[in-house]
């Protein structure tokens, strides 16, 4: 100190120096910190929930490919469940054995 009282520049340099890396450190693990909270809390809002357009339209594709209906009634077309329409194909396209 010089003997106005004023405090010496280089100890002032020095701890203003080293409050300058503390915050700079402080500002760049926060951010780090806040994008891990923002990513892990847009993947448990977003991503990990369950939508409600898309378990409506599952379940009707299911209903849609599991029932008898008619596709048109004027041309005597119908619709079957998928598991039996398996079943026609392997049965027609199975080998036709000759009866001894």
């Amino acid at each position: 100190m010089s003997s106005k009282g004023d405090p010496s520049a280089g100890p002032t340099a020095v701890v203003a120096a080293v409050f300058s890396v503390i915050f700079i450190v402080t500002v760049i693990l926060l951010q780090g910190y806040y994008g891990r909270v923002n990513a892990r809390a847009l993947q448990v809002k977003v991503v990990d929930r369950p939508s409600v357009e898309v378990d409506q339209m599952r379940a009707s594709q299911q209903r849609h490919i599991e029932e008898y209906r008619w596709i048109d009634p004027n041309a005597k077309t119908v619709a079957i469940p998928i598991e039996r329409a398996m079943q026609l194909i392997v049965a027609e396209r199975a080998p036709k054995t000759a009866a001894p």
